[in-house]
């Protein structure tokens, strides 16, 4: 038992003291990325929370119907975004746009039926200026609740000043059996 406990600490030692001297960070930098990344990750599930927000108010009806309101979502998504749906299949960024667009207050007859909320926001990978989020987007319409995992890639860009710009690049949903 004494042995696996040991051969697992050297193991681990093996694997940190690897990435130090892959990545060439130094102990001191640490600390400064942990709190960037941490920054990113905060701005990027705040991101998903409000985008959604947006989309249950967009569905009903609950905001006006006008360019404005709707760049909302529009100024958010990268010019080359994709979303695969649970069905699968790829649907491009102008398809996207249609089809949220489309369906402005499809729910406006009873706003109470439809509601849009996140959980689990997950971080799962950063390279460079783009991020890697898991979450889960629960739905509920009329009497049925639906549940899907979607993971999303984000770019970060700093603006002139010098806050930072959040895109949209691709979004892979797949449902989740409740």
């Amino acid at each position: 038992m004494i042995y696996n406990t040991i051969f697992l600490v050297i193991q681990i030692s093996f694997l940190l003291l690897i990435n130090i001297l892959y990545f060439k960070i130094g102990i001191e930098n640490m600390n400064l990325q942990g709190q960037q990344l941490l920054s990113y990750i905060e701005l990027c599930s705040n991101e998903i929370k409000e985008l959604h927000l947006f989309f249950e108010n967009w569905f009903t009806g609950n905001i006006e119907n006008n360019s404005h309101q709707f760049s909302r979502f529009t100024n958010s998504i990268g010019d080359f975004f994709f979303l695969i749906p649970p069905r699968g299949g790829i649907i491009k960024r102008n398809e996207i746009i249609e089809i949220v667009k489309s369906n402005y207050g499809q729910y406006h007859t009873n706003p109470n039926d439809f509601k849009i909320w996140i959980k689990n926001i997950n971080f799962q990978y950063v390279i460079e200026s783009s991020i890697i989020l898991t979450y889960e987007e629960w739905q509920r319409i009329g009497k049925e609740t639906q549940a899907r995992l979607s993971s999303a890639v984000f770019n970060i860009s700093n603006k002139e000043d010098n806050k930072n710009e959040i895109m949209w690049l691709h979004v892979h949903e797949v449902t989740i059996p409740i």
